[in-house]
């Protein structure tokens, strides 16, 4: 751990190939979801409030209604399953590219779960994917996006049991700690907007970390870091703090 000051990254980042590859992918991240996402969930909300509408002249149209309601959640279901796809292949290339000449550890960043390639970040870059402050964010992320892909099962009550507000209109449904049926799962654009931030805001991170860890740096990137770590401070903060927690647990270690 270098000893520099609280205002920054104090862990000593490794800079690498994973860096550069992962330069736009901040920008991929905000591009699905302003230019593809939102507008399909902004339609889909159009349609249930037309449905709605009507319900107030024609009786029948309540079948209507709910109709919309369920083909909304549909795609909702499926921008989030989009985004987690997303999220992960740019996680995997991103540590793909630190290990470019070891074809082994390639093969094993392409295939392992969720839980596996959180162990193969910290091994690779040196710190938790914890050390993250929207980890949170990121795991809940992998855990829809799971869940709605494969189904009912181990990993959707887990997600039950950690969440239980994704099923709000099912809270008598679950029995002995199984989860409700992933078809009842309800995630808002609020809620995917988040997580779509959450993943845009790690690779923002991770370019700053870069910066801030440039061997030798031009006076045009001395002056932009006071804004950057302003404008991260509560990540770095969190970032220094769980680092610190990493490293004395590793030093504890038989």
């Amino acid at each position: 751990m270098s000893e520099q000051p609280t205002d920054r990254a104090a862990f000593a980042w490794r800079n690498g190939p994973g860096e550069i590859a992962s330069t736009k992918f901040e920008d991929q991240v905000l591009r699905y979801w302003r230019n593809v996402a939102l507008p399909a969930l902004a339609s889909a909300d159009i349609e249930v409030e037309q449905a709605l509408a009507a319900t107030e002249t024609d009786v029948s149209a309540v079948f209507v209604h709910t109709d919309r309601v369920d083909q909304h959640q549909v795609t909702a279901l499926a921008m989030g399953i989009a985004l987690q796809s997303l999220w992960e292949r740019q996680l995997r290339r991103y540590l793909g590219a630190c290990v470019a000449s070891d074809e082994a550890m390639q093969k094993r960043v392409q295939k392992v779960p969720w839980t596996d390639l959180q162990k193969l970040f910290h091994l690779l870059r040196g710190v938790p994917l914890q050390a993250f402050a929207n980890f949170p964010e990121l795991d809940l992320l992998s855990q829809i996006g799971n869940v709605c892909r494969h189904g009912d099962g181990t990993t959707a009550d887990r997600l039950w049991k950690s969440h239980p507000e994704l099923w709000p209109y099912s809270e008598n449904l679950g029995q002995h700690g199984a989860a409700p049926p992933v078809e009842h799962i309800h995630l808002s654009t609020e809620m995917l907007t988040r997580l779509a931030d959450a993943v845009a805001t790690f690779w923002e991170f991770i370019s700053y970390l870069y910066t801030e860890n440039l061997r030798v740096k031009h006076p045009s990137v001395e002056r932009r870091l006071p804004e950057l770590r302003r404008r991260h401070v509560w990540a770095i903060e969190h970032f220094n703090l769980a680092c610190l927690r990493d490293l004395g647990e590793f030093r504890g270690a038989p």
